[in-house]
């Protein structure tokens, strides 16, 4: 019997994530497909995404295989999906206060101030996780990424978040966006991909 493969689907959000978690990544009969997994660490559960803002000397202190009891799949592969690999965008403002995404998961306790999605660091990330999974038995790790162009991905997020920003509209948007990207401090602020129109 071969290894099995681990393969991680990274989202990022706005491109149809929870479509291919819900109606076909679950359906591939070869996969197991783990959608947002949670993984303990230090006494604090965190979702799988969220230890990518971690260092990536992380994965060499995991032993074993953190999802082994989930899985059990007698040479299944293993399909672990989660968007917030890639972190997410700054919100717009000023937010309503009160006012939280009416859908998905609580935000996981974190051990961290940022999220981060800096290019460089999430491939130490994948060095380190593919080191850390041919010792639990994996054959290797594919990484599986959804692009999508970045000027519309702003829109869908703008559109899907602006019922929660006071004073919504154009004007409002085009502010974000500029802050989005000129912000001193990149894509570290509060989370996202630092974006490049510059490509």
């Amino acid at each position: 019997m071969s290894k099995p493969i681990l393969y991680i689907h990274v989202g990022p959000s706005k491109t149809a994530t929870t479509f291919l978690q819900r109606d076909v990544l679950g359906r591939i009969e070869s996969a197991k497909c783990l959608p947002v997994p949670e993984i303990e660490v230090e006494g604090q559960r965190l979702r799988f995404g969220d230890l990518f803002s971690l260092s990536p000397e992380f994965w060499r202190g995991l032993e074993a295989d953190p999802l082994a009891d989930k899985v059990r799949h007698s040479g299944r592969d293993l399909v672990i999906s989660d968007e917030r690999i890639c972190g997410g965008l700054v919100a717009p403002q000023p937010w309503i206060p009160g006012s939280v995404p009416g859908r998905g998961l609580p935000p996981s306790p974190r051990l961290h101030t940022h999220s981060r999605a800096d290019p460089y660091f999430v491939s130490s990330h994948f060095r380190e996780l593919r080191r850390a999974a041919r010792a639990w038995g994996y054959e290797r790790v594919r990484v599986l990424l959804t692009p999508r162009r970045q000027d519309t991905k702003l829109a869908s997020s703008y559109a899907q978040l602006s019922n929660r920003v006071r004073g919504a509209g154009q004007q409002n948007f085009e502010t974000w966006v500029r802050h989005l990207l000129h912000d001193a401090i990149g894509h570290n602020k509060g989370g996202g991909v630092n974006l490049d129109y510059s490509l």
